[in-house]
């Protein structure tokens, strides 16, 4: 009887745990989350990440990623349009529209618009976190 209890209790354990793991944000990513992680981890260990012909700083980018547990930034049509406006601005300033990836965010952009994959969302996320 004691085996008995001692068993339950083990497996009760056990369970709340494993209960616990799948319901945790680490486990609980998105497929979009999960291919971000992915694309930093690696691109941070080979020191290389590009989008098309532009290069992500993959190391930086990880460090602003992780502790938001891979959640997209740039989600929100709103909050692009916004950057393209103070891009805009920048490059009125003097800044040289060749710094930024501009044109590649535009292309992933549409591309996202019109396919609306993981990988076009995580493209234009990653853009627009570089720009």
């Amino acid at each position: 009887m004691v085996q008995q209890k001692m068993a339950f209790y083990f497996v009760a354990i056990i369970a709340s745990f494993a209960a616990s793991l799948a319901t945790s944000p680490l486990l609980a990513q998105t497929p979009a989350q999960e291919m971000l992680r992915t694309r930093l981890e690696q691109g941070a260990s080979k020191a290389t990440l590009f989008i098309g012909n532009e290069p992500i700083h993959a190391a930086l980018t990880l460090n602003l990623y992780a502790p938001a547990e891979y959640q997209l930034l740039w989600s929100n049509e709103n909050q692009l349009n916004a950057l393209d406006d103070v891009a805009a601005r920048m490059v009125r300033e003097g800044l040289d529209a060749e710094d930024l990836p501009l044109a590649a965010l535009r292309v992933a952009r549409e591309k996202a618009r019109q396919q609306g994959t993981d990988s076009n969302r995580v493209d234009v996320d990653l853009l627009a976190t570089e720009t």
